[in-house]
């Protein structure tokens, strides 16, 4: 929590990062089935809720929760969040075919607020979900008053990489799930390999009187 000069109270994530994958990883996998599965689960919750599940092999997943509140007006404020990922070298190495599948079945229902989930029955994605959400009051002489939001900074290198596997079933499924759910939800599925995937969603309110 950091205290401005005219009272605004911010929650503030300046810098984010996240660096795996320095080192060569060999993934050896033999055939047969891998599964990340959400069956009948999750149901009527309220707030904020946030799921990872990997059944694959060095995964990086995240989800991020930022709030910026301003009480009163003050001079410009500004939160930004940098991420920095970096993915690889790695080797996959899979002489016989593999079923892998990503499910969600049935939940996340009748819930209120903000959800996220990751799901990787891959091997070496990197999947994050951020929400930034920001609240500023301004008065009649500054407009300046409220907290903008700048632009997230997102640094994500997978490179390097080698991938030798025999043709299998990859799945990613929802079925039947988030029905009467309200408010955010934020999902990534990967049965794959290699895949870097984000949801970014940023909110910024402020209430101005002008004479």
């Amino acid at each position: 929590m950091v205290k401005g000069k005219a009272g605004i109270v911010q929650f503030l994530v300046g810098f984010l990062t996240g660096i795996f994958l320095s080192p060569l990883i060999l993934c050896s996998a033999q055939g047969g089935e891998r599964e990340t599965r959400v069956v009948g689960s999750a149901n009527e919750n309220i707030g904020i809720l946030n799921v990872n599940q990997a059944s694959g092999h060095v995964n990086n997943q995240s989800n991020v929760r930022v709030f910026s509140i301003g009480l009163s007006p003050a001079p410009l404020n500004e939160i930004r969040m940098e991420r920095s990922t970096t993915a690889g070298p790695t080797e996959i190495d899979s002489s016989e075919a593999m079923t892998k599948q990503d499910l969600i079945e049935t939940s996340f229902q009748n819930n209120l607020g903000v959800m996220g989930i990751n799901q990787s029955a891959g091997t070496s994605n990197t999947q994050s979900n951020v929400l930034l959400l920001t609240v500023g009051s301004a008065s009649t002489t500054n407009i300046q008053g409220a907290t903008p939001v700048a632009e997230e900074d997102l640094d994500r290198v997978s490179a390097s990489n080698i991938l030798r596997e025999e043709r299998g079933t990859r799945r990613d499924v929802i079925r039947n799930s988030f029905s009467n759910s309200s408010g955010i939800a934020q999902v990534t599925q990967s049965a794959g390999d290699l895949n870097i995937q984000t949801n970014a969603i940023v909110f910024s309110f402020r209430e101005t009187y002008l004479k």
